[in-house]
C-alpha cells in the first residue's frame, strides 16, 4: 500500500529523543512520531499499532485517536495521532518528582485496573495465553524439561477475556489534567491481567540499566519503590505477606512472558542462557 506523503513545513518538532522524533501540526490537533527503533519503524508494526488503537477505542479504551501512516521527504515513516495538549507519561511525572512516586503509581494502578476490567472482543484481539504457549513450544530456547515446567505453570493462570497491554509499563500511560491515555498498543491482546503484571515485574527487576533508563528516567534504586507502590495500589493492600505473594507470582509469570516482550521479539542465541536461568530460578 502506498503511504500518504506528509509535508512537515508547517509542523513543529516538540520532541527529539534518542529513538524518536515527534512533530505537532500548526493547529495542534495532530502529531506525527517518527521512530528510529528498528522494532517499531517498519510498516507492519505501524499497521499493527494503527489497527490495535482503533480496535481499542471501539471497546472503550482511552487512547489517542490514530490517523494515517505517512512518509516525509526524507523517507521517514511515521504514524499520525491525535495531539494531547500538555501530556506527560507517568514515568516522566515521577522522575521529575521522586519524593511523590506513590502518588503517580496510584494513578497508574487506577488506570491499570480500569484497563484490565475492560472485556475484549476475542474476534478482534489475540489470546495472550495462546501467544505465550506458542512462543514456549515453538522457539528453540528452553530445554524440554523447562518447557514442561513453563507449560504446567501456565495452566495455573485462569483463562479470562480482559484487556492485556503486552508492553505494560509506566511510559505507556500518558496523562493530561485528569485524563489518562494508553499508548503503544502494538502487543495488546486479551487474557488474564496477570500477564501484564508479570511484564511490569520484568521492567522493574530484570531489564538492564540501559533499557530501564529509557523507560523510567530515574536511577535504578527507585525501581523497588515503584514496584512496591504499584502492587499496593493495584491490589489495594498494605499486607506485607500479600505483597510478597503477589510479587513472587509476578516473578514466575515474568520468567515466561519474556518471550512476548518487545526486547525479545528478535531473539538471539546469547539471551538463551539468561532465559533458561530465569525459568529455573522462578519455577
Amino acid at each position: 500500500m502506498e503511504l500518504k506523503k506528509i509535508d512537515l513545513s508547517t509542523w513543529t518538532c516538540f520532541s527529539d529523543r534518542v529513538n524518536s522524533k515527534s512533530y505537532v501540526s500548526s493547529d495542534k490537533k495532530w502529531m506525527v512520531k517518527f521512530s528510529s527503533n528498528t522494532y517499531l519503524n517498519d510498516e507492519m508494526s505501524m499497521y499493527r499499532e494503527q489497527e490495535m488503537a482503533r480496535k481499542a477505542l471501539r471497546i472503550g479504551v482511552k487512547t489517542p485517536i490514530v490517523g494515517d501512516i505517512v512518509i516525509d521527504d526524507e523517507g521517514r515513516k511515521g504514524l499520525v495521532f491525535e495531539y494531547i495538549e500538555d501530556k506527560k507519561s507517568i514515568s516522566r511525572l515521577f522522575s521529575e518528582d521522586l519524593n511523590n512516586i506513590d502518588k503517580y503509581m496510584k494513578r497508574f494502578a487506577e488506570a491499570a485496573k480500569k484497563f484490565h476490567s475492560t472485556v475484549c472482543d476475542t474476534k478482534d484481539f489475540d489470546s495472550m495465553y495462546e501467544r505465550v504457549v506458542t512462543q514456549v513450544t515453538t522457539r528453540n530456547i528452553l530445554f524440554e524439561s523447562q518447557k514442561t515446567k513453563a507449560l504446567k505453570f501456565l495452566e495455573t493462570i485462569e483463562q479470562q477475556k480482559f484487556c492485556v497491554h503486552g508492553d505494560f509499563q509506566t511510559g505507556n500511560v500518558i496523562v493530561s489534567g485528569d485524563k489518562s491515555y494508553w499508548i503503544d498498543l502494538n502487543f495488546m491482546g486479551y487474557g488474564n491481567p496477570e500477564f501484564d503484571i508479570g511484564i511490569f515485574y520484568t521492567f522493574c527487576h530484570i531489564f538492564p540499566k540501559q533499557y530501564t533508563d529509557t523507560v523510567f528516567h530515574c536511577d535504578r534504586k527507585y525501581l523497588p519503590i515503584i514496584w512496591n507502590s504499584f502492587i499496593r495500589h493495584y491490589y489495594d493492600t498494605e499486607n506485607e505477606k500479600v505483597i510478597a505473594e503477589k510479587t513472587e507470582r509476578a516473578r514466575k509469570v515474568s520468567s515466561i512472558c519474556l518471550y512476548t516482550n518487545l526486547q525479545f521479539v528478535k531473539f538471539d542465541e546469547t539471551k538463551a542462557p539468561v532465559m533458561r536461568q530465569l525459568i529455573d530460578d522462578a519455577l
